[in-house]
């Protein structure tokens, strides 16, 4: 079987999608759903004690987007 590692790419097409279905995307949630399905590699807690993404997303879905 050929298991590939997620990309900080496939997050954000993963982002993309549900901004594009829901029309909104929260952060709280994301994270949640993105660690689920990626990887805690892409979410962890910050220093303030909130979820966080934990790579840039916001290039990714700007590169998207347009």
């Amino acid at each position: 079987m050929d298991i590939r590692m997620a990309t900080a790419y496939d997050v954000a097409m993963w982002m993309n999608s549900q901004i594009q279905k829901d029309g909104v995307l929260y952060q709280d949630e994301a994270v949640d759903d993105i660690a689920t399905k990626f990887g805690e590699s892409f979410a962890y807690i910050n220093d303030k004690s909130f979820v966080a993404f934990g790579f840039s997303p916001a290039k990714f879905c700007l590169s998207l987007a347009f």
